[in-house]
């Protein structure tokens, strides 16, 4: 009788394939009037698909709420630089784009799609073989994006390539402005489980009620500032139509957050030797990164 519930069982199914991907059972073990979690799953496999070799390609349903389905648009129209005021040239990163082949490979297509933008070309069949026998892709795992940027430079450099990668946190919007308006390709590491979710969900998952995290890996193509809102645009490998897809910029910080505001910035080297002189002198950002699977 002290209106807090004793225990709460909450099922989330955010693919909408009838099946749960984070459930579990909460209770008020300790009479402290909130609830402590005691099982908890989440399996971010059964968003993405089965590892058993059925299924090599991440479910489209996965971004079929009707929560973000009006924002999730396809940029490319006559007059959209005019239109909006726009950081980036999304509407030609966006024909980079390649649609990961497994269920764990996002940072593989992505820098697969970032190097193909930059006149690199580079499979993500070879990228990923190249990036396994270097430790960051593991096929179960993810990948480690906190050494990434070293086996990108370290194939740069063995082919003569005038490109430099660098791993970074602790970036800001203002930052990342700035890289998109000088031509830096950014990969973003997110909690996709942010994108996915309803705003409910997502305020839940945030105080802890909720429990869920999956590590997902895009490109920042552009950013939008517009009367409708600000809109993160990103290529998102995770989905067949993910070429150009805006997120309210609300939604995609919550996502970025939770993966410690990472990045790996990719450029040529004197590009990159540009910006790195210029985000060393702030104080919120190292060098290095995240050493959380993606």
């Amino acid at each position: 009788g002290d209106g807090v519930p004793d225990a709460m069982v909450f099922e989330e199914d955010v693919d909408g394939d009838g099946v749960a991907d984070v459930s579990g059972i909460v209770a008020d073990l300790d009479g402290d009037g909130e609830l402590d979690v005691l099982v908890q799953e989440n399996s971010a496999q059964s968003i993405w698909g089965d590892l058993d070799g059925a299924s090599h390609v991440a479910d489209s349903s996965a971004y079929s709420s009707d929560v973000i389905g009006s924002v999730l648009t396809d940029l490319g129209f006559p007059g959209y630089t005019e239109v909006y005021e726009v950081n980036g040239t999304p509407e030609s990163e966006m024909l980079y784009l390649d649609q990961q082949n497994d269920p764990m490979s996002c940072v593989v297509a992505a820098s697969s799609s970032i190097c193909n933008s930059m006149g690199i070309p580079i499979s993500e069949e070879v990228l990923a073989d190249i990036l396994q026998e270097n430790g960051v892709y593991d096929p179960i795992r993810g990948s480690d994006i906190g050494i990434l940027d070293d086996v990108l430079n370290d194939l740069a450099i063995a082919n003569d390539l005038d490109f430099r990668a660098q791993t970074v946190t602790g970036l800001d919007i203002d930052n990342l402005k700035t890289m998109l308006d000088g031509n830096v390709k950014i990969l973003i590491g997110l909690d996709s489980f942010d994108l996915i979710a309803d705003p409910m969900s997502r305020m839940l998952n945030d105080v802890g009620i909720l429990p869920g995290s999956m590590g997902h890996a895009v490109q920042l193509i552009g950013i939008e500032n517009t009367s409708e809102g600000n809109f993160a645009v990103i290529n998102d490998p995770g989905v067949p139509d993910g070429a150009g897809k805006r997120i309210p910029m609300d939604v995609f910080m919550d996502a970025w957050e939770d993966k410690d505001h990472a990045a790996v910035l990719m450029s040529n080297t004197q590009t990159m030797a540009s910006v790195l002189a210029e985000t060393s002198a702030d104080s919120g950002i190292t060098l290095g990164g995240s050493r959380k699977p993606l």
